[in-house]
């Protein structure tokens, strides 16, 4: 549960208040969110951390403007690489399923499989980036993760849908069905 309350399941006194926390249920353990631990970051994350230390500002906040930077930077190279895998899946295998006489294969373009087979690789990519931008940040890392693993799970649920729907309309072709 993500809270900055005091709920009976996460036993938080006033202090805490417009901080995140993890409450965890099941053994009422309280997890902070904005601890950063120094000792957990690599080079990438050094590199930038240190270029963003020229500024001048206070620890704290070089950690958390090099943490939103590298977020951002992350996100377009996201952005970028899901926009690059559905034009080249799209573009490569709609110009051959098109050219080739059965209908079968038409179907994957209709239910949109290489669509969503594309969402795969970015998110795949973002499961292997974002330990990089929260290196700092352990407790964090452990809840990006597991959100980039639930969307990873949505992702192929959504992939599974759509080729279950393609083996449909097949078998609808069929006099049997």
């Amino acid at each position: 549960i993500f809270s900055n309350r005091r709920t009976p399941s996460c036993p938080l006194d006033s202090s805490t208040i417009g901080i995140l926390y993890i409450c965890s249920n099941m053994n009422n353990e309280v997890i902070d969110l904005s601890l950063i631990d120094s000792t957990r970051n690599n080079q990438i994350y050094d590199t930038s951390y240190h270029v963003i230390q020229k500024l001048g500002l206070s620890e704290q906040v070089n950690h958390v403007t090099n943490s939103l930077t590298l977020l951002l930077i992350t996100a377009i190279v996201l952005l970028a690489i899901d926009w690059l895998t559905r034009k080249f899946l799209l573009a490569v295998f709609t110009k051959f399923i098109l050219s080739t006489k059965t209908s079968i294969d038409d179907f994957l373009i209709n239910n949109r499989v290489l669509e969503k087979l594309a969402h795969l690789a970015p998110i795949i990519i973002a499961g292997i980036l974002l330990p990089i931008v929260f290196s700092g940040y352990p407790n964090w890392l452990y809840v990006i993760s597991k959100i980039v693993d639930v969307i990873l799970v949505l992702t192929i649920l959504q992939l599974l849908n759509a080729i279950l729907k393609t083996f449909i309309d097949v078998l609808r072709l069929q006099k049997a069905f």
